[in-house]
């Protein structure tokens, strides 16, 4: 539920074409230290630097593209389901295909991968370029 937070800034800087130098990380460490969620943490005895400012220990968060990653998987999927683009069947079945290895996400059986892959990203380029085209209104 916190790390939204960084792509919300950056939908917004993308979308109203703002220039700034105050970066989403900025922006998200902010927003949590400001709010109540570190003396929370902190009352159970954890440290919310650790928990949640540094990603870096999040493997499976995020990862550069086009690595496969939860947060990309997370957003795509759900965005793509939001909107009808794919059936929560589908969305079911991309899931059941991912393995982690090593630390990081892949597909279980290439064949069944690229299929999977090409039928979502031919999908996932439809959306967003209708997506774009509502945002240019």
């Amino acid at each position: 539920m916190i790390y939204p937070i960084r792509h919300f800034h950056t939908l917004l800087i993308s979308c109203l074409k703002i220039k700034t130098k105050i970066t989403t990380k900025k922006i998200y460490r902010q927003i949590i230290t400001d709010s109540e969620i570190p003396s929370i943490l902190e009352k159970y005895g954890y440290d919310y630097e650790n928990i949640l400012l540094d990603h870096s220990q999040w493997k499976l968060l995020e990862q550069p593209a086009p690595e496969l990653c939860a947060d990309r998987i997370d957003y795509t999927l759900r965005d793509m389901h939001q909107y009808g683009v794919i059936s929560l069947e589908e969305v079911r079945h991309f899931l059941d295909h991912l393995i982690i290895i090593d630390g990081k996400i892949y597909l279980k059986k290439c064949r069944n991968g690229r299929m999977v892959c090409k039928n979502l990203l031919q999908r996932g380029y439809r959306f967003l370029y209708g997506a774009s085209e509502y945002l240019r209104q």
